[in-house]
C-alpha cells in the first residue's frame, strides 16, 4: 500500500466529522424511545451499508471470504460482537449524558485505548522508542482531559436553573449511571479497531483479487460490523418486546425512518473513511488514523451539543472547564499524531 500522510489525515478528518454528527437526527425523533432509534440505526449502520459498499467497491467478494481461514473471519466477528456491546453502551451514554459530554468521555477513552492497544499487541517494540514515549504521554493527557470533561458534566447538572433539590439529586444519580456506562463504552469501543486490524488478511486477499488498496478495508466491515449488529439488534429487540412497544414504529411521522436511516448511513461512512485513512498512514495507520478521526469526532460532537442547547443555563464555568478538557484531548491527539 502506498503511504500518503496528508491524504490519510484528510480521510481521518472526514471520518471524524461523520462520527461526531451521526447522532444528531436522533434528537428530533422524540416519539420513539432509544431502542427504537437504535435498532433502525444499527440495521443501516452495521448490516445494510457495509454489505452494499463492499459489493460496490470490492470485486470478487465471495471468493475473498472463501479464501480466508475461517478462524480469521470468526475472530473479526467476535471483536465486532464485543464492540457491539460497547456500541449499546455508547448509545445509552449519549442518552444519559448528551452528545457533547457523552462524546467527550467515551471518545476520549476510545481514542487512548484504541491507539495504545494495537501497538501493545502487534508492535510492542514501538513503546521503547521516542514515538512510543510520546504515545504514552498522550494517553496520560487524554485521561486527564476525560476526567475534566466528567467534572464539567457534573457541574452542568448542578447549575441548571429551575431544578429543585430532589430533582437535582435524581439528575446526579442519572449522571453517575451514565458515567459508568460511558466508561464501559470507552473500553469496548476500540474492539472494532482490533477487528479491523485482525482482518488484514482479508484486505490483502481483496487487493490480490483486484480491489483498490484504499477501499480494500470495505471487505472487512461486513464481518466486523455483523458481529455488532447481532448484539445491537438482540438487545434493542428485547427492550421493545419487554415493554410491548412495537406499535411505536407505526407513526404518522414516517420521516423518522429516513432520519434514523441517515444516522446509520452517516456513521458507516465514518468507518469507511477511517479504513481509507489507515491504508494511507503506514504501519501505525490503524493507531494514528484511529486517534485522528476520533479527535474530529469530539470536536464535531461538542459543536453539535453546544448549538442544540445541551449546555443552556449551565453557566460559564462548567462550559469553560469542559472547553479545557477538550483542549487537553486535542493536545493529546496532536502529540500522538505528530
Amino acid at each position: 500500500m502506498q503511504e500518503n500522510v496528508i491524504l490519510g489525515l484528510s480521510y481521518a478528518v472526514i471520518a471524524g466529522v461523520f462520527a461526531g454528527s451521526f447522532a444528531l437526527p436522533m434528537k428530533f425523533t422524540t416519539q420513539w424511545k432509544w431502542q427504537h432509534n437504535w435498532i433502525v440505526y444499527a440495521t443501516w449502520a452495521t448490516l445494510i451499508m457495509p454489505i452494499i459498499l463492499a459489493l460496490l467497491t470490492v470485486p470478487h467478494l465471495g471468493s475473498i471470504y472463501q479464501s480466508i481461514d475461517g478462524l480469521i473471519s470468526l475472530k473479526v466477528v467476535l471483536f465486532g460482537m464485543a464492540w457491539g456491546i460497547g456500541a449499546i453502551c455508547f448509545g445509552l451514554g449519549l442518552e444519559y449524558l448528551g452528545v457533547a459530554l457523552g462524546m467527550s468521555i467515551m471518545l476520549g477513552l476510545i481514542i487512548s485505548l484504541g491507539t495504545l492497544i494495537p501497538i501493545i499487541l502487534y508492535q510492542p517494540s514501538v513503546l521503547a522508542t521516542p514515538k512510543g514515549h510520546k504515545i504514552i504521554v498522550a494517553a496520560i493527557i487524554l485521561t486527564i482531559g476525560i476526567v475534566i470533561c466528567a467534572i464539567a458534566g457534573a457541574m452542568r447538572n448542578k447549575k441548571v436553573k429551575g431544578i429543585e433539590n430532589q430533582q437535582r439529586s435524581i439528575n446526579q444519580s442519572i449522571f453517575k449511571k451514565g458515567l459508568m456506562i460511558a466508561i464501559l463504552a470507552g473500553v469496548l469501543g476500540p474492539m472494532l479497531n482490533l477487528g479491523f486490524i485482525s482482518g488484514k488478511p482479508i484486505q490483502d486477499a481483496a487487493i490480490q483479487l483486484g480491489a483498490n488498496s484504499s477501499v480494500a478495508g470495505n471487505a472487512v466491515w461486513p464481518l466486523a460490523l455483523f458481529g455488532g449488529f447481532i448484539i445491537n439488534f438482540l438487545y434493542c429487540g428485547y427492550l421493545i418486546q419487554k415493554n410491548s412497544e412495537w406499535n411505536l414504529f407505526v407513526t404518522k411521522k414516517r420521516w423518522y425512518w429516513l432520519a434514523i436511516a441517515s444516522s446509520g448511513i452517516i456513521w458507516f461512512f465514518c468507518m469507511m473513511f477511517f479504513g481509507m485513512a489507515s491504508s494511507k498512514l503506514g504501519k501505525l495507520g490503524p493507531s494514528i488514523g484511529w486517534a485522528s478521526f476520533q479527535t474530529m469526532a469530539i470536536v464535531t460532537g461538542n459543536l453539535v451539543g453546544l448549538f442544540t442547547g445541551e449546555w443552556k443555563n449551565s453557566g460559564i464555568r462548567p462550559l469553560a472547564i469542559n472547553f479545557i478538557g477538550i483542549i487537553l484531548l486535542l493536545t493529546g491527539i496532536i502529540v500522538i499524531a505528530f
